[in-house]
């Protein structure tokens, strides 16, 4: 916990109606920011950053030591008027506000703008530590989970300790498959009765199955070409494994009752795992250089655990399986279009009718896969807290592969002999690491939303003594899972539930197993986050209301009497709304005239972020690794500062321009200091849209933006062209 530097008190994390995380005083009232936080308050972002730039004037150090880094005592200094002077710390930059001065400080920068800000009674967070008042304890016994037992007899212990079941994995599959295949069934008997009376469609479905399960039976072998020659990849034998983790697998196997899976080890820094084969007797688990660099060793375990169960329950075959029906009934849709087209008179209704039934069951049916997958990951975690008797080590794996945040490190040893001890072990971790120098669905976590695995681990090894508890800030990053509108929406579309739904689900395995929980999130959500949901859906479909309606208005026009240059005026209009819509979007996606310093562990903490609502800001920090772990191909990054690690999306006009960067400069960054400035978003994975990158000797730009911009300022200008031109 941070420790209030006026009065020794310990600060409480509590979130504020702009949608931020603080640490806050109750005693004296006084209010802790991080670098960067402030600019969250103000509404002209420009006055505080001229301030800041300037310094506090007439400085003099302070006995108050900075909450962040402990040992380092604050500047005092005059921040805007000399009578208002506050405390900056010269490590890390977070500034301290006594009782007030906050308010003060933007009443004086800004004149009529005053801070709006409240607590949370509720804003504790634990881990490891006693349970919260709402979190019950099994009446039972502590349960002896022993290594040797069986899943089921782990299952039938948990049952007994009072943790509710999951959904039935056997009754969820089945249900799925009846709704699937029952609505395969369905259009194909409609196509039979009403107007299918040829054998053509049985042609591409044919051709359409046997792909698929062509594509069953070789991709696993596709795989391992791909990764041979795509990645750098290579396949690792058991005794080249860690020691913990080679027994670990066997041991696991051995009470699975599965053969030890074929290792594979993909060179990288970026943390992620998966899976992938035809059967539990031929399944590859994959890790990357990442997972054994940042993870302990009961977090790699718990990862691989998780992979393990995947194949235990069969999820490769079913979820092919499962995936199968959509693909079967867009071919469909596609032919019934073609069908609709040729019919005539009597036949014409029925055909329209199964066309669109065929494309409404289509997409439903994609959504009961996404639906049968989230299932089948809940399941996955189950499985790896029962493998390893540790639900904790997954939900501190999910956290830093997740969020790219970690739990706090010991203490670190104070004697010459001990602190050699321990850079030999971290030496030999990372040596492990170097000697072992479309799968969406059954990997650790859900990289497609931000193209690739998004944010990743923090070492351990890398955090001060003595620094504060980051529980807070794993709680600050779940925030956004739990409340905002955005994350449910998300997870509608996503293979994997939601990072804090699945780490709250191991917690209560935690508990049910009798140990502390990770976490407890008890929380109050202050507002409900609806309205700015409701005015990024308005900007996000900008654009298309103005292309529907000015095709609209056009088709409208052209069934009235009208002269030629009526039609040339709408046009005009139409393209103009257009370009107007295109760049009020633009504007309020890539807002921001300043990029202000922040730490990582700060963005996560904000709840009103969005994929179109971003936060400017500026990072400082070392580029690890590719953003798709050991990809050739991968022009993304992934960035680490001292607070955590994040996914850099590098995005150019033209995907040439960012193959060539990929293939040509990608590699050059790695390893090197780098200083960030790009819109921070969040969908739902956190993640940079870059917008310039600079190391000491090289830089780029992102040149989307600017594209945007002048592609529709041309528009624009040729709307208005035809506008005169119509006019005279």
């Amino acid at each position: 916990m941070l420790v209030c530097p006026a009065c020794k008190n310990s600060l409480r994390a509590v979130t504020t109606k702009q949608g931020v995380v603080v640490d806050h005083c109750d005693s004296c009232k006084g209010l802790w920011l991080d670098e960067g936080e402030i600019f969250f308050f103000t509404k002209r972002p420009k006055i505080i950053q001229k301030e800041l730039e300037k310094g506090l004037t007439d400085p003099h150090e302070s006995e108050r030591l900075c909450p962040r880094c402990q040992e380092v005592h604050f500047v005092e200094g005059s921040f805007f008027k000399p009578n208002l002077r506050i405390d900056q710390c010269p490590q890390c930059h977070g500034l301290w506000f006594d009782d007030g001065e906050l308010k003060t400080a933007l009443d004086l920068g800004e004149k009529q703008f005053s801070l709006t800000f409240e607590t949370s009674d509720s804003g504790s967070f634990y881990a490891s530590r006693p349970v919260a008042k709402d979190v019950k304890r099994p009446q039972t016994p502590p349960v002896d989970f022993k290594a040797e037992m069986s899943n089921q007899e782990k299952q039938q212990k948990l049952k007994i300790a009072g943790l509710a079941a999951l959904p039935s994995l056997a009754l969820r599959s089945t249900v799925s498959f009846a709704v699937l295949y029952g609505a395969l069934g369905l259009i194909l008997i409609l196509m039979r009765e009403f107007y299918f009376t040829q054998w053509s469609l049985w042609v591409p479905m044919a051709f359409t199955c046997g792909l698929i399960f062509l594509q069953y039976l070789v991709s696993p072998f596709i795989m391992d070409l791909t990764l041979r020659w795509l990645y750098d990849f290579r396949w690792v034998e058991p005794d080249e494994l860690p020691e913990h983790l080679q027994k670990f697998i066997q041991e696991t196997c051995k009470n699975n009752k599965m053969p030890f899976p074929s290792m594979g080890f993909i060179e990288d820094s970026a943390p992620n795992a998966f899976t992938y084969g035809h059967t539990p007797g031929n399944a590859r688990v994959v890790i990357t250089r990442g997972i054994l660099e940042y993870l302990e060793p009961a977090e790699v375990e718990a990862v691989v655990a998780h992979e393990l169960g995947h194949a235990k329950h069969w999820d490769i075959l079913v979820m092919t399986l499962a995936a199968m029906v959509p693909v079967i009934l867009y071919t469909i849709y596609r032919y019934a279009v073609k069908m609709a087209d040729r019919a005539r008179d009597k036949a014409k209704g029925p055909a329209i009718i199964i066309t669109i039934l065929a494309y409404v069951l289509y997409i439903v049916s994609e959504y009961v896969v996404l639906w049968l997958s989230r299932v089948r990951e809940y399941w996955a975690d189950r499985f790896a807290g029962l493998a390893t008797n540790n639900p904790n080590g997954l939900a501190s794996a999910l956290v830093k592969i997740a969020y790219g945040l970690v739990a706090p490190k010991k203490q670190k040893n104070t004697t010459q002999e001990d602190s050699d001890e321990e850079e030999k072990e971290e030496n030999k971790a990372r040596e492990d690491s170097r000697n072992l120098a479309a799968i969406q669905a059954l990997g650790i976590f859900n990289f497609k939303d931000a193209q690739t695995l998004a944010l990743n681990s923090y070492t351990m090894r890398k955090q001060q003594t003595g620094k504060a508890s980051n529980h807070e800030e794993i709680a600050d990053a779940m925030q956004w899972d739990l409340w905002n509108p955005w994350a449910a929406y998300y997870e509608l579309h996503s293979t994997h539930p939601l990072p804090a739904k699945r780490i709250n689900a191991m917690s209560d395995q935690a508990v049910a197993m009798g140990q502390d929980p990770f976490i407890v999130f008890n929380r109050q959500k202050p507002e409900s986050y609806w309205d700015e949901f409701f005015v990024d859906v308005f900007y996000y479909f900008l654009p298309s209301l103005a292309l529907f309606g000015g095709i609209g208005w056009t088709l409208w026009k052209l069934q009235q009497p009208h002269k030629a240059e009526d039609l040339w005026f709408v046009g005009a209009l139409s393209l103009a709304a257009l370009a107007v819509a295109n760049l009020t979007q633009i504007f309020f996606s890539y807002r921001g005239s300043i990029f202000p310093k922040m730490r990582i562990s700060s963005l996560l903490s904000k709840v009103k972020v969005s994929a179109i609502r971003p936060i400017p800001v500026t990072l400082k920090g070392k580029v690890i690794g590719k953003g798709v772990p050991g990809y050739m191909f991968s022009e993304d990054m992934v960035l680490e500062d001292e607070s955590g690690i994040i996914f850099m999306d590098y995005r150019q006009p033209f995907g040439l321009w960012e193959l060539w960067f990929a293939l040509m400069r990608s590699d050059e960054y790695i390893g090197q200091e780098v200083t960030v400035e790009g819109w921070y978003r969040r969908s739902p994975v956190p993640y940079i849209e870059i917008k310039n990158l600079h190391t000491a000797g090289n830089s780029f730009t992102c040149y989307v933006y600017h594209m945007k911009i002048a592609s529709n300022i041309m528009l624009l200008v040729g709307a208005v062209a035809m506008l005169i031109a119509a006019f005279k």
